[in-house]
């Protein structure tokens, strides 16, 4: 039987490995390093259906894409309201500045999970999720407690919790 002390360097031992090879820091594994892009991703609804807008300045291509939506309050329910993932050869470029349309945009890729799950019929505060990984870049996000009375269409919620009329106008680090 292991000690106290080195049961807890057994588990962050194994801790360590996982996030190593999760993210891509171990060299020689198949697993791509991409740098993570936090901020230049806005949230809006287009026809009361989530959608979101990329802000990089030039387009994002990607082989893999996932939104989801989850209540945080009354039913807690969540939805993977979009995930579509193709081979590393199938990639989708997403414009810089522009709403997507989730049953729009990603076409072309096989789609895995799809609901249409209107903004006015959910129950918020809200948390939507967003997940892109293609061949140069990886966005991973969660915009938390988000009022659903706050999501228009025309307005942009930015990372930060600021709300815009631009897509686009958020501070860069």
């Amino acid at each position: 039987m292991l000690t106290r002390s080195a049961r807890r360097l057994v588990i962050a031992g194994v801790v360590l490995s996982s996030v190593l090879v999760t993210t891509g820091c171990v060299g020689g594994l198949p697993f791509p390093s991409r740098p993570a892009l936090h901020e230049p991703v806005s949230i809006t609804v287009v026809g009361d259906r989530i959608s979101w807008v990329q802000c990089l300045g030039r387009d994002l291509t990607v082989n893999y894409v996932s939104t989801r939506l989850r209540e945080q309050s009354g039913a807690e329910r969540e939805w993977a309201l979009y995930t579509a993932e193709g081979d590393p050869d199938e990639l989708i470029e997403i414009p810089s500045g522009v709403p997507v349309n989730l049953a729009e945009s990603f076409k072309g890729l096989p789609v895995l999970h799809e609901n249409d799950i209107a903004v006015s019929k959910v129950d918020g505060p809200v948390t939507v999720y967003l997940r892109l990984l293609g061949p140069e870049d990886g966005v991973e996000m969660a915009f938390r407690s988000i009022d659903t009375t706050s999501l228009v269409e025309g307005k942009y919620i930015y990372y930060s919790g600021e709300m815009s009329d631009e897509p686009c106008g958020m501070e860069r680090e």
